[in-house]
């Protein structure tokens, strides 16, 4: 266990967190590729499960999944999983910044007591205390190619505890598991909130629209805010309209639930033209409390009026057009508790939609230019709808296309017969049956959508066209629109995805493929060589102990082959692991390394530019060392080249290593195709050390340059 951990340690480390370093390890593609087979609501599920196994399985009293923000300060809580007995977590955004650096450079944190974390970082720690935190590890979720999405943790609430190695490993093991389920789950969730958003504005459009001119604020307005207070769970929303000087402020409509009772309208008044909301909301984006501690110092007075109101957490938004003020919308919940970020983001374009609406109201013109106002806002609502990526088309109940967007219009126009706006979107899908299995069970499933039995249908589809290998998801989703259904169907590409997973699930086979060539190697080079002479020697020794003489030639003869044998096994461990990277720098390595290789395979090789080599971080040497041996058994194998070039430049700032051969070189398709596992790999080391890797080839040979910077980026 001491020679693992010190495996796992970081050169020069010395800070109890850091004792124990993870190696990213390779996870075998079946978990991930169940996972990302699975639907939204399963895969949604299937994290859980997985967080709780993995909590149970490091014998952690909770686990939890907390995602960074988009303003890269404050981190989310996504799901948990406490044992029986342990409280439930603060669900309130983290700003931790020592933390979430540690994290983004991919460095897990791990602790056995809270006094070990540095003496920078009082906010962590204080955080930490406050949630009953006494010990735990966090591991990065990192996806191949991406920044870190957040972290994964274990802790224990009631004693300190020591974690092993192997635990440390098991937790970036299920970091790296869950990282690309939870890249996918976000991205559904993303595309469902656009659609919803839609489906809220063209809520909202339809009852500013329902409501005659003269009766806006008494009708459209209550229905405004029931339908965003619903959307974003609270149970009160209120609209507050500056005067015309900026300085005085009206309340102008108000909705609630059957539990949420209103103070009354003086005292909201005097309450809410303070210079609390208007300072935050200068900012020109929504302000959101989670909590009423969470209010800034000197707000005694206006807590005490939204406690006496019974508010819990609050939600203002301004209203503006331009650079003026108009007002707010504001929202409260009767219990504290964080809003959902995905709405909050969007809630501007809906106060800006509601903002238009009140202007108009207030318009002395608006009952001459009623019209033209209504086609203002229709083609808002159209604008809104051609932002969407989605091919987009709304029909009524029986099929037939209302509208579409600019995405439904250009995918029209490359397929000649699609239909558009007039045609009967159901009556395509009836005549596509023969072509599309999906067909019949969407046309079954229409019945559910439009009655409410069924909230939304989603299904993958292939492109039938031979000739344009494309897969599609749809969505088909049903909306009221002043008392009518309306059927919106979306169909996002998914084809990057499919092919995605595709090359998931090759590379998983090569890779099992090579770890079985690697492995037969090693058990041929065992079993041929050391293991037959070290039989023989047992024979000679035993034959020597039965002859009645000395046995002085017998045991000659085992020292050689015992000799061989201590040879073998030494070339095979320095192949694995040569020490003399670790103790002498990559230059000596290399030279060592390539000599020999040169000896074993036949190759005439030659290295240059190891002279005052100085040294680099482990982790670079290591990547570069591992490049160089990936990239000379390339050329033994596939180049048919009988010589070769390993070239080292060095200058300010960087290190590049070019292995270049005199063979055939290799067709142009694995270039700007799938990657091989060999390159793959190469790739991927120089890419967590901050390098890269530049692959040509040719008719003259092939060249590998890996480059690196001499100095670890900064995080």
């Amino acid at each position: 266990m001491r020679e693992e951990a010190e495996a796992m340690q970081e050169p020069g480390a010395s800070a109890p967190w850091r004792d124990v370093r993870a190696p990213l390890l390779p996870l075998p593609g079946e978990p991930q590729e169940r996972l990302l087979a699975l639907g939204a609501d399963a895969l949604d599920a299937a994290i859980d499960a997985v967080l709780e196994q993995a909590t149970r399985e490091l014998g952690a009293q909770r686990g939890a999944v907390l995602l960074f923000g988009e303003d890269g300060v404050t981190a989310l809580m996504d799901r948990y999983w406490s044992a029986p007995g342990m409280p439930a977590p603060l669900r309130a955004p983290f700003k931790l910044p020592w933390l979430y650096r540690e994290l983004r450079a991919q460095r897990p944190v791990v602790f056995t007591r809270l006094s070990q974390l540095p003496v920078d970082t009082a906010q962590e720690r204080a955080t930490l205390e406050a949630t009953g935190i006494r010990s735990g590890i966090m591991a990065p979720l990192r996806s191949a190619g991406r920044e870190s999405l957040g972290w994964i943790g274990f802790v224990t609430l009631d004693a300190e505890r020591r974690w092993t190695p192997s635990q440390v490993v098991a937790a970036h093991r299920y970091g790296e598991l869950l990282a690309p389920a939870l890249l996918r789950l976000r991205a559904e969730r993303e595309r469902d909130e656009e659609l919803r958003t839609y489906a809220v504005l063209a809520e909202i459009s339809a009852a500013f629209l329902a409501a005659p001119p003269q009766r806006l604020l008494l009708e459209g307005l209550p229905a405004a805010l029931r339908i965003l207070a619903q959307h974003l769970g609270a149970q009160r929303g209120t609209a507050w309209e500056l005067d015309a000087e900026g300085t005085g402020l009206r309340l102008i409509s108000q909705w609630r639930d059957g539990e949420a009772a209103f103070p009354a309208q003086s005292e909201m008044a005097r309450a809410g033209a303070g210079n609390l909301v208007r300072r935050y909301l200068r900012r020109a984006a929504p302000w959101c409390v989670s909590h009423l501690d969470e209010l800034p110092e000197g707000s005694g007075e206006a807590r005490r009026v939204l406690e006496s109101w019974g508010v819990g957490a609050f939600l203002a938004v301004p209203l503006r057009t331009g650079e003026r003020e108009q007002g707010w919308l504001s929202f409260s919940k009767l219990q504290p508790g964080p809003w959902p970020q995905a709405r909050v983001q969007r809630m501007q374009l809906m106060a800006d939609l509601v903002c238009t609406a009140l202007l108009r109201a207030r318009d002395a013109e608006r009952a001459r230019h009623a019209e033209h106002e209504a086609r203002g806002t229709l083609t808002l609502l159209q604008a809104a709808l051609d932002a969407l990526c989605a091919r987009v088309a709304i029909t009524d109940a029986q099929g037939q296309i209302v509208a579409v967007n600019d995405a439904w219009r250009r995918f029209a126009s490359e397929r000649a017969g699609a239909p558009g706006v007039g045609a009967n979107y159901l009556q395509a899908w009836r005549r596509a049956r023969a072509l599309q299995p999906e067909a019949g069970h969407l046309l079954a499933e229409v019945p559910g959508l439009l009655s409410g039995a069924r909230g939304e249908l989603r299904l993958t589809y292939a492109d039938p066209l031979p000739s344009s290998p494309r897969w599609f998801q749809l969505r088909v989703t049903c909306f009221t629109l002043t008392g009518v259904p309306r059927l919106v169907f979306a169909h996002e590409d998914v084809t990057e995805l499919k092919l995605a997973e595709e090359q998931l699930r090759d590379l998983a086979g090569e890779l099992v493929q090579v770890q079985d060539t690697e492995r037969r190697r090693i058990a041929s080079v065992l079993h041929d060589g050391a293991a037959q002479q070290v039989f023989a020697a047992m024979l000679g020794v035993r034959a020597a102990r039965r002859s009645g003489h000395s046995g002085a030639q017998e045991l000659a003869e085992c020292q050689e082959l015992l000799e061989q044998a201590l040879l073998q096994l030494r070339s095979l461990s320095h192949l694995l692991h040569p020490p003399l990277l670790d103790e002498a720098g990559l230059g000596p390595a290399l030279s060592a390394y390539v000599e020999g290789f040169s000896t074993r395979s036949g190759l005439l090789l030659t290295l240059s530019g190891t002279q005052g080599l100085e040294r680099l971080p482990t982790e670079t040497e290591h990547a570069l060392f591992r490049m160089v041996q990936e990239a000379l058994l390339n050329v033994q194998r596939h180049s048919g080249s009988a010589r070769a070039s390993v070239q080292v430049e060095q200058d300010a700032d960087e290190v590049r290593i070019t292995v270049q051969d005199q063979g055939h070189g290799f067709p142009a398709a694995p270039l700007h195709t799938r990657p091989t596992v060999g390159l793959a790999s190469m790739r991927q080391r120089l890419l967590q050390v901050g390098g890269a890797l530049e692959l040509r080839s040719g008719p003259e040979g092939t060249e590998v340059c890996a480059r690196v910077p001499r100095r670890p980026s900064t995080p």
